[in-house]
């Protein structure tokens, strides 16, 4: 959202304007998951690919599932166990984009103008500078498959 802050609905930029008192506080804390959808909404009207805005919705209704739905629910007067309320195809999808989501996100925010361009190779770095960290909590919960995908992924983003 700091790329782009015209996108930024106008409350929700001023919230963050007044938390961050000439750049002594981190507004960050102030964004939440519920303020995404508005501000891809924005972006979208201004040339950012809807694909972003759906893997997502796609990403999030996974991990909300996964941590926190039920899994036995009513319908019809009936009691269901429901353990397949997404298909594999689901999970693949957003795994595969994620690179090229980045990535198109990233340098459609660096056609914005010239600061969003700064702010956006400023993000590249970050994100590297991010994924190459050896103590990511992520390590000490994931199984080897998904460190090798990370692993692959990071090394591609160290690359660009």
């Amino acid at each position: 959202m700091y790329i782009l802050p015209k996108s930024i609905a106008q409350g929700k930029l001023t919230e963050l304007l007044t938390y961050r008192k000439d750049g002594v506080a981190d507004p960050t804390p102030y964004i939440k998951h519920s303020d995404l959808p508005r501000f891809l909404n924005n972006c979208e009207s201004n040339g950012l690919t809807p694909q972003a805005h759906k893997l997502l919705k796609i990403s999030k209704d996974l991990r909300e599932f996964v941590n926190y739905q039920p899994r036995i629910e009513w319908q019809d007067q009936k009691l269901l166990f429901r353990t397949k309320k997404f298909k594999l195809q689901d999970l693949e999808q957003v795994v595969d984009s994620i690179e090229s989501i980045i990535e198109a996100s990233l340098s459609w925010a660096g056609q914005q103008g010239e600061a969003s361009q700064l702010t956006s190779k400023i993000a590249k770095l970050a994100l590297k500078q991010f994924l190459e960290q050896n103590d990511l909590l992520y390590k000490e919960w994931c199984s080897p498959q998904v460190l090798s995908e990370a692993d692959r992924i990071r090394r591609k983003f160290l690359r660009s």
